[in-house]
């Protein structure tokens, strides 16, 4: 029979952006969509 260990995992999470970048990525991602072009494997393509 195992034992069982007992979990004490401690994360300490800090936010990576800020409520106004959040916003502004929201702002460049809402603007983008739809301007993606589709790729075909082993097709060539430049940026």
């Amino acid at each position: 029979m195992k034992k069982k260990m007992p979990l004490q995992a401690h994360v300490k999470a800090e936010p990576r952006y800020t409520a106004e970048e959040l916003k502004a990525i929201d702002h460049i991602v809402y603007n983008e969509r739809g301007k993606a072009k589709v790729v075909k494997p082993g097709e060539y393509f430049k940026f």
